[in-house]
């Protein structure tokens, strides 16, 4: 016999297994949203990090970081980077003691030959010099023909030809180097790649430690000259992909010999321990190296001597700027620093294991389990809050005070599932339980009646949905002067074309318009119809409107009628859709600071063009051909808005 306390139990197991499917199948169907969230929720815990652990974010006193700032370049006189300023900055790290110099640039081919040859005469005296090199990478092998199309190097003096041991697939493999050109790199110590994988929102968050190429194994600059630091050669690493690199019998700053494991996931990544904010990395102008390190030589010895010594470029000019946690525009040789500086502290972020992130899981579904159960609804409700709370809690502990980082929100969607899936069960039950009341209000009024009232109560209510959409506002230029100069008869005609056309692209598209502001057209993607791809297709719609509006300028100007020129701006963001308005009156429209920037870009779009803010270049750059523009300075935002012009 089944009793009610048997059923209980039984809809609990269902409740919780159900959220157990839902959270998991959650991130296979929906990647690009859910671990959205999950690298913003771990970004906010480092920023915890960050505020809460100083003392782990402070530059270990073997490493340090020479830039390439605007004030260089301007001290210097040139907008680009002179390779007898970079024989003079090899030369006074070779001779200030520095332990390694690690070059972030890549100097791809010979320019000057009697600079390249004092900068290759430097870089074989100074001993410690490592240069950097690029790859395109992928999980798969490259074929011969198109790898050795592209080789520029005879012979890869920058392979390291064996390593102690490798075990498992799944390291990255490298195609298409572009190394320094022979000469040099045959007079550095070694090269080492700078090649970053930013992960789905853009920030770069892991970094290869090791990618395989051409039968052998190149090392990430910073590993390279960290290796060289610690006086380990290529013998001495093995590979657990997935799990760690073991460095053997490293020689520590102080003469102790210790074994160092590197944390490193399934593509031989390892998640950076950012220093941040930049300020920590201490960085050192590359003028002042050049101008005084021959004048005052002691004073420089104390900065560089012993040391790791990273150069990079952090101008205006650079392109080697990225997003990392909490820091949106980061010098990402910051990166290689960070790296350099984890490997000596021996203090990294690890991520939880396959194994470890299940026993978490299935803890946490025998405590909802339990909680399931419960009798009254309020004491679920509170009782799970509650769970969420310490989940979170315990997230941030391991994260801030132990460098563990998991996937924090599978479990709270799991939690969520179970809260909506147990009181939607119980309001069911309890709805047939008031069955039998309603029935006696039944003999009253029609069931049908009270249902198409309780409906159209609703649909007269103003309501609203926070959801992240895409906005287009676009406008012709010139309107109004040309208006005055025709029949009102005409415009109206033209008008009604114009926007017919346009219209028939939106929905062509998917959009939905919102309104006509007299010449000027809104419409909005991913409401009420959901679209993952609403960024790329209102880009794509506007790229279509632009062409159309050309077409009918041509028109036009055959028939002697106006010249139609449009600007178009589009925006990506969070806002506010639905019903709004009176009960006499209601609009389904969008609101927010995400709508009024899409408005703002199309003021500042050039006539003809298409701005998008960066939000939406972040969510199309893969599709869509677009080049930066600028950063403009908007009326009601505090920061300057990184603006993109798309191809039309």
């Amino acid at each position: 016999m089944i009793t009610a306390k048997s059923k209980a139990w039984l809809g609990a197991v269902v409740a919780v297994s159900a959220s157990f499917l839902i959270s998991h199948l959650g991130f296979l169907l929906f990647p690009s949203l859910l671990d959205t969230w999950n690298l913003q929720a771990t970004d906010l815990l480092y920023g915890l990090r960050q505020k809460w652990r100083s003392e782990a974010f402070q530059l270990h006193d073997k490493v340090a970081c020479v830039v390439l700032d605007q004030e260089s370049f301007d001290a210097l006189g040139s907008l680009y980077l002179d390779r007898e300023w970079c024989s003079r900055v090899v030369r006074a790290l070779g001779a200030t003691g520095a332990s390694a110099q690690a070059w972030d640039v890549v100097f791809g081919g010979e320019k000057d030959a009697k600079k390249d040859e004092e900068l290759i005469r430097a870089t074989r005296e100074a001993g410690n010099v490592f240069y950097s090199l690029l790859f395109q990478t992928s999980l798969e092998l490259p074929g011969e023909t198109s790898e050795d199309s592209f080789r520029q190097e005879p012979a890869h003096s920058w392979v390291w030809s064996e390593i102690g041991n490798d075990y498992g697939g799944g390291l990255l493999h490298g195609s298409r180097p572009r190394p320094t050109f022979s000469a040099l790199g045959d007079a550095a110590v070694g090269q080492g790649h700078i090649n970053h994988q930013p992960d789905r929102d853009g920030f770069v968050r892991r970094i290869p430690l090791i990618t395989r190429y051409d039968g052998g194994w190149v090392p990430n600059l910073s590993f390279a000259a960290v290796c060289h630091f610690l006086q380990v050669g290529p013998e001495l690493i093995s590979i657990e992909v997935g799990k760690h690199i073991l460095i053997k019998e490293a020689v520590l700053p102080g003469g102790e010999t210790n074994d160092i494991t590197i944390p490193i996931d399934d593509r031989g990544n390892i998640l950076v321990n950012y220093l941040l904010p930049w300020s920590s990395v201490e960085p050192i102008s590359f003028v002042e190296v050049c101008e005084d390190v021959h004048d005052y030589p002691e004073v420089w010895r104390e900065k560089f001597e012993g040391k790791i010594v990273f150069i990079g470029d952090v101008s205006m000019a650079s392109h080697d700027i990225g997003a990392v946690p909490t820091d949106p525009a980061y010098p990402l040789v910051g990166g290689h620093v960070s790296i350099a500086n984890s490997i000596l502290k021996q203090d990294f972020l690890r991520e939880l294991s396959l194994r470890e992130t299940w026993s978490v899981e299935l803890g946490l579904c025998v405590v909802l389990l339990l909680l399931s159960i419960l009798g009254r609804s309020s004491s679920f409700f509170f009782a799970s809050a509650l769970v969420a709370i310490v989940v979170v809690f315990g997230f941030a502990g391991a994260m801030i005070w132990g460098g563990m980082v998991g996937n924090l929100v599978r479990p709270i969607l799991m939690l969520t599932c179970l809260v909506g899936l147990t009181l939607g069960r119980r309001y069911i039950l309890e709805e047939k339980e008031k069955t039998r009341l309603r029935s006696m209000f039944d003999a009253y009024f029609p069931p049908a009646v009270t249902r198409r009232l309780i409906s159209q109560s609703q649909l007269f209510q103003p309501m609203g949905n926070k959801k992240e959409l895409t906005v287009l506002f676009s406008d012709i230029k010139n309107f109004t002067q040309m208006s005055e100069r025709l029949d009102p008869l005409e415009v109206q005609n033209a008008l009604n074309e114009y926007f017919g056309a346009m219209v028939e692209i939106v929905f062509r598209h998917g959009g939905t318009v919102d309104k006509f502001i007299g010449d000027g057209l809104m419409v909005f993607f991913g409401d009420p119809e959901p679209q993952a791809d609403h960024a790329l297709r209102c880009v794509r719609a506007g790229i279509e409107m632009q062409q159309k509006s050309r077409d009918l300028r041509e028109a036009w100007k055959r028939r002697g009628g106006m010249d139609l020129v449009i600007r178009i701006g589009i925006h990506t963001g969070p806002m506010v859709v639905g019903n709004m308005g009176s009960a006499r009156r209601l609009s389904y429209t969008v609101v927010g600071a995400s709508v009024n920037l899409a408005s703002r870009l199309e003021s500042s779009a050039p006539p003809g063009g298409i701005l998008i803010s960066e939000t939406t270049f972040d969510q199309v750059k893969d599709e869509v051909s677009c080049c930066f523009h600028d950063k403009l300075q908007v009326k009601g935002v505090e920061n300057r808005v990184t603006s993109y012009l798309v191809s039309s």
